[in-house]
């Protein structure tokens, strides 16, 4: 999800518009696919859209609305297929040029998508960690040299796990050394709702026999 939205942010300006669809899983699950579709129509056509019938009406929307624009579309965090399928069906529903960025913790999703390529994004070695949470933190890189302990011990917590470390790092921000050391403290006795809920996605996304070993 992290390098997907730097991916965007980088090249956005080379489409006519473009949209990223955050939490797919959750929003889907909670809010249904139809909230998507509109999302994605509002922002592709600078207009608000609503009151989609339902995914299907939807789908035909999208395809016949968006079919001669170039786009950039992020669909993130995605675990069933008619996400796929009813957000970005076929390569004919956006114009020349367009460009879909998913991402998934299922591979097999990506295979019966029929994607044009993959990639499987690793967690951040040591000094890309540091990289992240220094510019979260502090906006600047590297950190200042009384920080870096603590950013160590922070890097240590987050397992290279980039989202865990935004919002650490966010959390983090404007904060004195001794705030610090006492929230790395407070978070090997009681993580972070938030770093758990980062965490609990990432399970979740695991099949039953991988779950297991936890």
């Amino acid at each position: 999800t992290t390098l997907a939205r730097a991916i965007h942010d980088q090249i956005c300006q080379h489409f006519d518009q473009s949209c990223f669809l955050s939490n797919v899983r959750e929003i889907s699950k909670n809010n249904g696919l139809v909230s998507l579709q509109e999302k994605l129509l509002s922002r592709i056509l600078i207009a608000k859209v609503k009151n989609i019938e339902d995914e299907y009406t939807g789908a035909a929307m999208i395809k016949r609305r968006l079919c001669r624009k170039k786009v950039l579309v992020v669909i993130d965090d995605v675990d069933q297929l008619t996400q796929l399928e009813k957000l970005a069906g076929n390569r004919n529903w956006f114009g020349p040029g367009t460009r879909i960025i998913i991402t998934t913790t299922d591979f097999q999703l990506l295979k019966a998508h029929a994607v044009d390529a993959t990639y499987k994004a690793n967690g951040l070695n040591c000094d890309e960690a540091l990289q992240l949470l220094s510019l979260k933190a502090f906006k600047k890189c590297p950190p200042p040299k009384d920080y870096l302990h603590l950013c160590y011990d922070v890097i240590g917590y987050a397992k290279g796990l980039p989202l865990a470390l935004v919002v650490l790092g966010s959390f983090l921000f404007g904060r004195s050394a001794d705030e610090w050391a006492s929230a790395i403290d407070r978070l090997k006795n009681t993580p972070d709702k938030r770093i758990i809920e980062v965490l609990r996605i990432s399970f979740d996304g695991l099949d039953e026999k991988d779950k297991e070993i936890f």
